[in-house]
Order: C-alpha cells, then sequence, then structure tokens
C-alpha cells in the first residue's frame, strides 16, 4: 500500500512538472475599429531587450522563454515614426498570452498574472470612463455657459470621488498580490503616493525572496529612511547651496533669523508652482514682521529662467538652487518627489509641519505666528 502511494504521490509531482509551461507564446488579434493597422511594427521591452515584429492580416506573435516574470510592454510604431501611438502593459511570463485590441480597449489574458491584471483594468476603466464620458457631454458646444458650468462642477465632484475609489482600488490590488510580479510592480511604481510609511514598511517585508533586493525596493527603503529623519518633529538637515547672485546660503543662517521658516521647494518651470506663488508672496507679505522666513529651493536647470521667475512673481525673500534640476541635493535630502513641496521650520530646528499651501498654510502662519 505504502508503495503505490509513493508512485501515485511520484506521478502527480511529474504531471505537475509537466504541465508547467517552459516558453511564452503572445498573440495579438487586431479587431475592426481598433487603431492599430497592418504594417505596424509591434516592439515588446524586456529588461534584456527588445524585440520587433510587424502587424500582418491583423495579427502579431511573439515567442521566447521567461525566466523571470516581468511587468513589461508592447508598444506600437509607425514604420517612419520613433514617437508609439499606442501601447500595452502585461505580465511576460511562460504560456499563452493572449491579447485584443478592440475599438477603446484592450483585452489581455492566458496566464494567471494576466488574468488578474485583466480584471484590475477593467475595473479601474469602470472608474474613470463615466468621469471622462461627463467630461466630453460638459464640452458640448451648443450649451450654455450657465449650463457648463454647472456640469464642469458635477465633473469635479465625480472625479473626486473616482480617485478615491483608484486609490483603494490600487491599495487592495497590491495588497492581495504583493507576494507576486504585479504586486510588486504596482507596489514599487505607486506604494510611495498611496501609503503611509508604516504601510510601506509592513509591504516591504511581504514582497517574494527574488525581489526583496532589487534596485526599487532598495530606493523605497532609502526612501523611507529619509522620511523618518525629515519627519514633523524631528531635527531639520542643513544643507547649502548657491543664490542667484551666486553667493552661498545655508539653510540653516535663515532658519536661525526667524521664529518660523518656510522652506518651499519649487521651479520656474513648474505651473503648479507658479499658481501658487501669489498665496506665499501674499503670506510673506502678512507675516515677515511677526518672523516669518522663507528660502526659495529651486529645481530649475536654467540660471536665467531662475531669476527671471523670480522677478515676474515677485519673490523678495531668500532663493538657492545648485541647478540641478531633478537631482537637486537639498531636494533629495527631504525626499521631494513633486513640487510646489514645503516645510516649516521653528526657531529651535524643529520640523513643525510639511507640504502646506494655499489655506492651509496661511492658516498654520496664523496660529504659529499670533
Amino acid at each position: 500500500m505504502k508503495k503505490l502511494t509513493y508512485l501515485l504521490a511520484s506521478a502527480a509531482v511529474l504531471a505537475a512538472c509537466q504541465s508547467q509551461p517552459t516558453s511564452y507564446k503572445i498573440t495579438g488579434i487586431v479587431e475592426e475599429g481598433a487603431s492599430i493597422k497592418d504594417s505596424t511594427l509591434a516592439v515588446l521591452s524586456t529588461p534584456s531587450g527588445n524585440d520587433t515584429v510587424e502587424v500582418m492580416n491583423k495579427q502579431f506573435t511573439f515567442e521566447g522563454k521567461a525566466d523571470t516574470a516581468n511587468l513589461v510592454s508592447i508598444r506600437f510604431f509607425n514604420k517612419d515614426s520613433k514617437r508609439p501611438y499606442n501601447g500595452v502593459n502585461f505580465v511576460l511570463e511562460n504560456g499563452n498570452i493572449n491579447m485584443t485590441f478592440k475599438e477603446g480597449a484592450n483585452i489581455i489574458g492566458g496566464t494567471a498574472n494576466n488574468d488578474k491584471l485583466n480584471s484590475f483594468m477593467q475595473k479601474n476603466d469602470s472608474i474613470s470612463r463615466p468621469v471622462q464620458d461627463a467630461y466630453m457631454a460638459a464640452m458640448d458646444t451648443t450649451l450654455s455657459e450657465d449650463e457648463r458650468n454647472s456640469k464642469m462642477m458635477a465633473v469635479r465632484e465625480m472625479s473626486r470621488k473616482a480617485n478615491e475609489e483608484t486609490e483603494a482600488l490600487y491599495k487592495a490590488f497590491i495588497q492581495e498580490n504583493i507576494g507576486n510580479v504585479l504586486g510588486y510592480s504596482f507596489f514599487t511604481r505607486y506604494g510611495s503616493s498611496i501609503f503611509s510609511l508604516e504601510e510601506r514598511e509592513a509591504l516591504i517585508s511581504q514582497v517574494a525572496p527574488s525581489y526583496a533586493n532589487s534596485e526599487a525596493i532598495q530606493e523605497m527603503k532609502a526612501s523611507i529612511e529619509i522620511e523618518k529623519k525629515t519627519a514633523v518633529g524631528q531635527k531639520f538637515t542643513d544643507f547649502a547651496m548657491k543664490t542667484p547672485e551666486g553667493k552661498d546660503l545655508k539653510l540653516s543662517d535663515v532658519v536661525a533669523k526667524n521664529k518660523v521658516t518656510l522652506v518651499d521647494f519649487w521651479a520656474s518651470w513648474c505651473g503648479p508652482c507658479r499658481a501658487e506663488m501669489p498665496n506665499v508672496v501674499k503670506d510673506y507679505k502678512t507675516f515677515k514682521s511677526k518672523g516669518l522666513g522663507i528660502v526659495g529651493v529651486s529645481l530649475d536647470n536654467d540660471a536665467e529662467a531662475w531669476k527671471k521667475a523670480i522677478k515676474d512673481l515677485g519673490i523678495t525673500w531668500e532663493q538657492m538652487s545648485d541647478l540641478k534640476g531633478w537631482q537637486c541635493e537639498g531636494a533629495k535630502l527631504y525626499n521631494v518627489r513633486g513640487i510646489p513641496a514645503t516645510v516649516l521650520i521653528s526657531q529651535d530646528g524643529t520640523i513643525i509641519a510639511k507640504d502646506l499651501r494655499g489655506e492651509d498654510l496661511t492658516n498654520k502662519l496664523s496660529e504659529l505666528l499670533k
């Protein structure tokens, strides 16, 4: 009996091994109405390089072997163009991967991870499409101005709710799949913007061992350590850069001479920064005599564009930059991933608040500088 049980178990293991695919085949079908045309070049981009085939008779095929599963893309190019006009993301893994391109929709499946990804994308589309449809309806040129304004107000509210639903969808998808390539890929791309520091630390411990030492995870760990060092309640991290006149300026010099110092990360090329600047100008005029100091840290590359923006926007407080753009050393020290970004520091060097703007910033300054 024991021998029979052993033979049955061995047969089951052998069958399981034999059933695991050892190569992939990607089959793309282009249906009537889709934007992809015959003679288009389909380019498969993978960590090991690119593979190109031509779309013929509304079909294309890629074949090969995937040592590990990766989230990759296929982009479509006209032969005389260097820019793609369409594309699709999917999981490259061994097995039969099927792609169907329809008017306004792509369907991908055939393997476990691609079935999961397709389900996720369908849910995501069901959230965003009503907002897109409502926006197009609001753009109807036959509407009166009052009708258009009313519809746009509704669109803004729909968009707010859709953003909340989308964030919840992404969070749930990452948490459910953190142990596979999908959860890892989405987590390293979007996790920093939707999860708290504590949530990110917990999720990092759950990624599959094959991804635990990846460059993306190491960067996320480093980012978390910077966030801890520059969190509200911590002492500020000092740095020095050049003023527009080429003089050295240290953040600590500004902090030492003001009751409260606002560090404003911005750039001349940043639309939201320029839109926010009148509020900062107003706050400076209101609170300067009460002990507010501001130091602008520019993520510009072009010194002349930076100087022109300072003049055009009526900026009268101290400025510094190393003209390295997104590689700005000061921005790195505070883990700045988007601008405008702000840090409020008390005269004793304690970080009081972060990322306040508009009315929220004004109210905080009113509270601190009575």
